[in-house]
């Protein structure tokens, strides 16, 4: 049987430094000016399912906040949508995640609204480019100071919600548990240390089948930031401990492409800054790599993203560092060490970069916004290299068999890249109940096309590995494929291959 072969770039932020320029260099043209916002979140995915990414960004201007919706054009280029007004936030989250599995990204937005009332609200995607609030959701309602992040923690095919912050004015770190219904509860079995001004990130950082979590922040005892494995029973265990504070971001990503999730953490104050890189040992514990000379910055907005497509992911950043604000593109050369590409990029603090093929050319171009010192700015730049990406092999040998613990697991071999090791590839699974749908298992990909573009810049829900259990399947005929991701520039599909089907008959039974 015959899957999806798509491409992606890790859309994962991490911070960088000054580093020494060399003949890297980054060719990047301002396309167009929008809002300009800062202190706030940002997140692009196609939530009109047209096979582009769009845009939704939240923060402060001139003391108001606001939520704006940008609709991509086709040509990188982006118009606001009116459609459905979205409450108005600043420190705090967005996130695009299909969490009823119909098909469409859903939307999630916390943080202070304006007179700093704490906030959270679900917007269910109506089809049709309007967006309802869920209030019956389950989901707090009172959050600021806070990171917010979808992922399925339980393999049950379903997206859940990890939230960290103020929850009623009380420092907390949670996972709410997606029912199915429309709704959520509380996960009061996974007991983590209370955190705001936090960041949170989910990733199978032990290679195990189950997405960890790792939470960055301020606790009621100080500074925090510490790595947790998932148990599978709903519990969690702490794996190692790295350097976390305020104003801090945590980024997950394969940055030398060995299989595994390492990590960078940057933050903290004018006084504390820090930047640190973080190796993974294979198992989850993380060691700092020393040599990689990450700048201390706060206020960061960070990026991973292969932006020359050799196969390796570069950095963006913009942030608050000893020079001043800047918005820099840092190559990685490769060897733990990173280059300033000589971007040429407006320097902001207290904003966000975010990479993305925003016009489908098969090279990273690049959304920055933040506060200059003098002035808001939200900019999206056209990436003016000259060497495209392709997309891997498909993955081939599709097969499956039941578990342990009564899941099933779902097996493939792995793929090729002309540019990415296979090591350093994803892979994204998809199960329906039907040709053409993922219903059971979503990839949030499009499978009505033979494109197969992922309409969220984020690797594979099946991580890093060649197999992932899925648990909770009743006996039946179900359809399933598998795509490979690159980390080699464009996020989604072009050319990618019609999605054939793989069937599993009685589950039950395997």
């Amino acid at each position: 049987m015959r899957s999806i072969s798509v491409f992606l770039i890790l859309g994962i932020v991490l911070s960088a430094s000054v580093f020494s320029t060399s003949t890297c260099f980054a060719g990047f043209s301002e396309q167009q000016s929008l809002f300009g916002l800062s202190a706030g979140p940002a997140a692009l995915g196609d939530y009109d399912n047209d096979g582009d990414l769009d845009l939704v960004i939240s923060g402060n201007n001139d003391g108001i906040f606001y939520t704006k919706l940008y609709t991509n054009n086709g040509s990188g280029t982006f118009t606001e949508n009116t459609s459905t007004p979205l409450v108005g936030v600043q420190s705090g989250s967005v996130a695009w995640g299909d969490y009823d599995n119909d098909g469409y990204l859903d939307l999630i937005v916390a943080g202070h609204a304006n007179l700093f009332v704490p906030t959270l609200k679900l917007y269910h995607n109506n089809k049709n480019g309007t967006f309802t609030e869920n209030t019956a959701s389950g989901l707090p309602t009172a959050v600021d100071e806070c990171s917010v992040a979808w992922g399925d923690y339980d393999n049950d095919g379903k997206l859940d919600l990890a939230i960290t912050g103020d929850i009623a004015d009380i420092r907390s770190s949670r996972i709410y548990r997606n029912n199915g219904n429309g709704t959520f509860s509380h996960v009061t079995s996974a007991v983590f240390t209370g955190l705001n001004r936090s960041s949170v990130a989910w990733g199978d950082l032990d290679n195990d089948g189950d997405l960890d979590l790792v939470l960055a922040g301020v606790s009621s005892s100080g500074n925090f930031g510490r790595c947790y494995r998932n148990n599978g029973n709903g519990t969690f265990s702490t794996i190692s401990t790295f350097t976390g504070s305020a104003n801090n971001s945590i980024i997950l990503g394969d940055y030398d492409n060995d299989g595994d999730l390492d990590m960078a953490a940057v933050g903290g104050f004018s006084s504390s800054r820090y930047g640190k890189l973080y190796a993974n040992n294979g198992s989850g514990v993380m060691s700092e790599v020393t040599s990689a000379g990450l700048p201390a910055a706060y206020w960061p907005g960070m990026s991973w993203g292969d932006y020359d497509n050799d196969g390796k992911i570069d950095l963006a950043i913009s942030g608050n560092e000893d020079s001043g604000y800047v918005s820099r593109v840092y190559h990685n050369n490769g060897d733990g060490t990173f280059t300033d590409a000589a971007a040429g990029l407006t320097g902001v603090y207290s904003g966000c970069t975010l990479w993305g093929d925003l016009d489908n050319d098969g090279d990273l171009d690049l959304v920055l916004s933040g506060y200059t010192g003098t002035a808001w700015i939200t900019k999206v730049f056209k990436n003016t290299g000259t060497v495209y990406n392709t997309k891997p092999s498909a993955p081939t040998g599709l097969s499956f068999s039941g578990g342990p613990n009564g899941e099933v697991i779902f097996s493939w071999t792995a793929s090729t890249d002309s540019q990415t090791p296979s090591s350093g590839l994803s892979y994204n699974l998809r199960i329906g109940t039907a040709y053409g749908k993922d219903d059971i298992f979503s990839g949030m990909a499009n499978l009505t096309t033979s494109s197969g573009y992922r309409r969220v810049p984020a690797i594979g829900n099946a991580q890093k590995r060649l197999s992932w259990p899925v648990k909770g399947l009743s006996g039946g005929t179900y359809h399933w494929s598998v795509q490979a991701f690159g980390v080699c520039g464009v996020e989604l599909g072009n050319g990618a291959y019609r999605l054939d089907m793989h069937y599993l008959r009685d589950s039950s039974k395997t």
